[in-house]
Order: structure tokens, then sequence, then C-alpha cells
């Protein structure tokens, strides 16, 4: 079970854009997805969570949400988003070996 996460931040929040997580870093780096076969999730969560949620901010959509969501499965599963994403969602709904696309490779958690 993932609970809580980082700064109190819960699974309800992030999927739902009311972390207080501002602004999306992810924004000014989408150019750097190209080519990018390294996943970016542990770098994106250590930015976004370098700052202090503003709970009163309500809504405000960020693909940091779910950067830290990505990161807090791998931390309770123990292994890397795509192993677990592969192994509980895409495998039993039949999809094959997924092949990582070098224009989202480095965006599993938010764009892959």
């Amino acid at each position: 079970m993932l609970g809580t996460g980082p700064q109190g931040i819960t699974v309800a929040q992030l999927v739902t854009h009311t972390s207080g997580i501002t602004p999306d870093s992810t924004q000014d780096w989408l150019w750097l997805l190209r080519d990018m076969q390294t996943p970016l999730c542990a770098r994106v969560t250590a930015t976004a969570l370098a700052r202090t949620p503003d709970a009163a901010l309500g809504y405000f959509y960020s693909n940091e949400n779910y950067a830290i969501l990505g990161e807090m499965i791998t931390a309770a599963v123990g292994q890397p988003y795509q192993e677990v994403c592969t192994a509980r969602a895409l495998a039993p709904a039949g999809v094959g070996t997924p092949q990582l696309s070098h224009s989202m490779a480095g965006s599993l958690a938010w764009g892959g």
C-alpha cells in the first residue's frame, strides 16, 4: 500500500493534481525526451520535492505528480517502475513486451 509519500503528500492528491506541486518543471524538459533512454522520474521528483507544496492552491495539473507517484511505486514494490507496470498492468491486459519509444523513454511515469 502506498499511503502517504514525501512531505505528507497522498496518492489521492497526486492523481487528482491537488498536491500543491507547482510549477511543472517537466514542461521545460520536453525537448530533452527525444532520444532519451534513461527515465527522469527520480530527477523530476527531486526537483518537485525541493519546493514547498502549496496546499491552498487546489487543482493544478503537473506531470511532477505522476513522477512522484512513479517513484513511490518503485520504492514500495522494490522494482523499477517499468517492470512494475509491465507485470501488473500491461501483461495482464495481454500487451506483449513493451518497447520504449525514443520520444517517451525519459518520461515513463508521466508520459509513457
